[in-house]
């Protein structure tokens, strides 16, 4: 009797295995099959937010927003975009619920400032940099006039995953996924030795982002406006 109970058991555990690789195989091609339905609705969605306005395209960002947080998506699916150059033209504005603007202007070392390399043509910009620790690493703003917002992304080690912050994060292909574009050689530096990215993207009014890219640093927001959102 224990002989046939040895068989039954050596021939069941091959058989379990042969199952669970066709389990995992029909779940790769369901999640294949997923990713590609939602690649092919987010073109469409894209294609639909550049003709629409007002209300239409938030409704469609919206709904953009709803596909990338689906299950099946995850938090993995990832673009690449780039841009060359910074496009100073028709800057959008933005009201932002915790941090406050200031102008963008490097620092000598030891001077109290943050920054010590931009790109010229920032300089003078509103950054929404004040008050970031009160925004818990997130940048939380409305869009509140059409046109194209910048954002400086710094991915340097902040500390662990303690306090689930990583579900949040966004990497840079993720927000390629949502049409942020990284600036090809463009990048902030401070005074820390810290590198931030400058990633871009063209808004429309009323649109709400809620972002981040790491544990303490939110993503500062960057309108070339001269400065004119200092103060407001």
């Amino acid at each position: 009797m224990a002989a046939h109970h040895s068989v039954a058991a050596d021939s069941l555990t091959p058989l379990r295995g042969r199952h669970a690789q066709q389990w995992q195989a029909l779940e790769q091609r369901h999640r294949q099959e997923s990713l590609k339905l939602i690649e092919q609705q987010l073109a469409e969605l894209e294609a639909l937010a550049k003709q629409s306005k007002g209300r239409e395209a938030k409704r469609v960002r919206e709904a953009i927003e709803v596909l990338l947080k689906s299950t099946d998506a995850g938090r993995n699916l990832t673009a690449e975009l780039f841009v060359d150059s910074i496009n100073p033209k028709k800057p959008g504005a933005l009201k932002a619920m915790v941090s406050t603007a200031e102008k963008l202007v490097l620092f000598e070392k030891d001077a109290g400032g943050k920054w010590a390399r931009a790109p010229e043509i920032l300089l003078g910009a509103s950054i929404y940099t004040g008050d970031w620790k009160r925004s818990n690493g997130v940048a939380d703003f409305e869009v509140t006039k059409n046109g194209r917002i910048f954002l400086a992304l710094n991915y340097d080690y902040q500390g662990n995953g303690s306090g689930n912050w990583t579900e949040d994060r966004l990497l840079a292909g993720q927000f390629m996924a949502r049409g942020w574009a990284r600036v090809r050689g463009a990048e902030l530096l401070g005074w820390n030795n810290q590198r931030y990215f400058i990633f871009t993207r063209v808004c429309t009014k009323g649109e709400h982002f809620r972002l981040r890219c790491n544990k303490y640093e939110p993503p500062y927001v960057i309108v070339l406006d001269a400065g004119a959102a200092v103060g407001e």
